[in-house]
């Protein structure tokens, strides 16, 4: 197993933490070519009965989205019985290429059906392919 260190993961985008109705949420297209690694986090609170929320990597050609594609996502969304979880989605930098040709952009999507659930997400790049890396969120926190 490879243990990454704080500055081997990198922030690229966020969705805020909120409560989110059901619908599906996305952060914005981020240039991913520079990491090695991709991943999406999904910090799930409160999840009501009845409602299920799941995340999905996806991949791009453009900055704007063209040939979006689902490149990777949870194999089972999470639960009214799976409150308060992180769950995770990665997939190498190969794997992108693989299911679109030239892809180089990702982001994160949650997905979240049947009522109201609060959730984060954030989209990472890991283990970066030239170093110094650099961030393009700002990560605010607040203690």
């Amino acid at each position: 197993m490879v243990h990454y260190t704080p500055d081997h993961i990198l922030p690229l985008a966020l969705l805020a933490p909120a409560s989110r109705a059901a619908g599906t949420y996305d952060t914005d297209w981020t240039d991913v070519g520079r990491y090695h690694v991709v991943r999406v986090v999904l910090l799930a609170g409160d999840i009501p009965t009845g409602a299920t929320v799941t995340i999905q990597l996806r991949a791009a050609k453009t900055a704007t989205g063209a040939g979006d594609t689902l490149i990777k996502q949870l194999t089972a969304a999470l639960t009214d019985t799976q409150d308060n979880r992180i769950a995770e989605v990665w997939a190498h930098g190969e794997e992108l290429a693989n299911a679109l040709a030239d892809a180089r952009y990702a982001r994160a999507r949650v997905v979240v059906a049947g009522g109201a659930v609060d959730c984060a997400a954030t989209l990472e790049g890991l283990s970066p392919r030239y170093a110094p890396a650099s961030s393009a969120v700002v990560v605010e926190r607040k203690v």
